[in-house]
């Protein structure tokens, strides 16, 4: 049984990708608010984010079509909020 909703801050810190071989960019970005999320999206509160190979492809440009700013880590772990 779901409990409460819980408290959301309004922001976050992120790593980010803001330009092709540069170094990563803590930045402050804002938490989605659930009632933007689209059908069969989740919001997980991340307890851990891992670096991956494919982070470090996208950091050096080699997949240029990729959008950014881009907060990298596709491999994190958490609780869904």
């Amino acid at each position: 049984m779901a409990g409460p909703a819980p408290s959301l801050p309004a922001t976050m810190q992120a790593l980010r990708i803001t330009s092709f071989g540069a170094p990563y960019t803590l930045t402050t970005i804002p938490v989605p608010s659930p009632s933007t999320l689209r059908p069969h999206d989740l919001l997980v509160k991340v307890a851990v984010a891992s670096h991956c190979h494919t982070d470090t492809i996208i950091r050096l440009g080699a997949i240029p079509s990729i959008p950014l700013p881009l907060t990298g880590s596709h491999e994190g772990s958490g609780t869904v909020v």
